[in-house]
């Protein structure tokens, strides 16, 4: 009568595993850099309009280090504790793309809905504009963008906003002067 109980323990640790290795945040890493791709001082930005999402290798890394796996992805821009939703288009505008070595390869939505982009100097990848979102309340001037495979963008996960915590990347920044436009004088 031993052996129906060893197989069901290993069934149910089979099946825990699985879900287990489901419920994790995609390998790599992302970075919240200028247009192209370059780092700013602590994470501190000027505007909003300047902070670009950069995936993979920092500077004088190689392409393929830190970088995400290839596949669809959206981004979200939120007060640094994540119960604010700041981003303010559809997430379907805020969708990327990552190629097989690890690099954001592109960017946009259905109807040319999307972000602008940049390009990485470093590595030739493109980065993605995270800019238009409302200001933080954080006094600081913090903000915390999240970045989750699409597949597992689940919009009735209402805590984070569609995104879940252990299936998501986080970078923190901090921008100086909200407010206007990038096209004001």
């Amino acid at each position: 009568m031993k052996r129906p109980i060893v197989i069901l323990a290993v069934v149910v640790g089979l099946i825990l595993s699985s879900t287990t290795a489901l419920a994790q945040a995609p390998s790599g890493a992302v970075f919240t850099t200028l247009p192209d791709g370059s780092q700013v001082n602590a994470n501190i930005f000027e505007y909003e309009w300047d902070v670009f999402l950069d995936g993979g290798p920092g500077p004088n890394a190689p392409a393929d280090a830190a970088g995400l796996p290839a596949g669809e992805y959206v981004f979200q821009v939120t007060d640094p504790s994540g119960k604010t939703l700041l981003s303010v288009d559809p997430p379907e505008c805020r969708v990327f793309y990552v190629d097989e070595s690890g690099l954001i390869s592109g960017a946009g939505g259905p109807d040319g809905c999307g972000h602008y982009t940049g390009y990485d100097v470093d590595h030739g990848a493109v980065t993605v504009q995270l800019w238009p979102f409302d200001p933080t309340p954080s006094a600081g001037g913090v903000y915390k963008v999240w970045v989750t495979p699409w597949e597992q963008f689940d919009p009735a996960n209402e805590k984070y906003h569609g995104f879940t915590s252990s299936d998501s990347k986080t970078d923190v920044f901090k921008v100086l002067y909200t407010g206007g436009s990038p096209d004001e004088d």
